[in-house]
């Protein structure tokens, strides 16, 4: 979460020096980017993507020039398939400062102007945080959207990889960590959306 304007779970490589001093980032970008170091540590590929983008990679120096860009996938089958992108969603948590993130896949027929109703798969912490951030040739949720439901996948207050504050939501609070956020989540969207059908969540 260090880098201002993303999504706080993407990760990044840096360079630091062992005192702690110059942190340094290696590898902009607003993608969640996975990294291998080449044996000699001198340079690294990276491949980056979000669940809405078309993965690619690149080639970087060990001090973060990049060097070239290696591939970018080529969708044009899919496209003409008609596949589509789940949708990324962000709102404001219960303490009226922390933003959730969630994704929302839709069926393969969407429709805005019908109403769908809403199958939330639901983990509420602690120890993990499941909203992906990759993308996936894999339809996660295929099953259900292709009967007709919008599915969503929220990290709410409780689960990791967020600050300790964040995680600690849940500590002695497991019954209902992150409900009310998630509560307030589905509200944002059903604002923002006349198709997503809070009435049936």
């Amino acid at each position: 979460g260090r880098e201002s304007g993303e999504d706080p779970y993407y990760q990044h490589l840096y360079r630091v020096n062992l005192d702690g001093s110059g942190l340094t980032l290696l590898n902009p970008g607003d993608f969640d980017h996975r990294v291998t170091m080449g044996e000699s540590s001198r340079f690294f590929v990276e491949s980056y993507s979000r669940v809405n983008t078309t993965p690619a990679s690149a080639l970087f120096s060990a001090s973060g020039e990049k060097i070239l860009d290696l591939e970018t996938a080529d969708f044009s089958a899919l496209t003409e398939a008609g596949y589509q992108f789940p949708e990324l969603f962000k709102a404001e948590a219960d303490d009226g400062v922390t933003d959730m993130y969630g994704v929302m896949y839709k069926p393969y027929d969407f429709d805005p102007s019908k109403k769908y109703p809403v199958l939330e798969d639901m983990y509420a912490g602690p120890h993990e945080s499941y909203v992906p951030k990759q993308f996936s040739s894999g339809r996660r949720y295929s099953s259900w959207t292709e009967m007709g439901f919008v599915v969503v996948k929220i990290d709410g207050m409780g689960t990791t990889n967020r600050s300790k504050a964040f995680h600690d939501v849940c500590w002695k609070n497991l019954r209902d960590a992150g409900l009310p956020d998630r509560i307030l989540w589905h509200k944002a969207v059903a604002e923002k959306h006349s198709w997503y059908d809070i009435s049936r969540v």
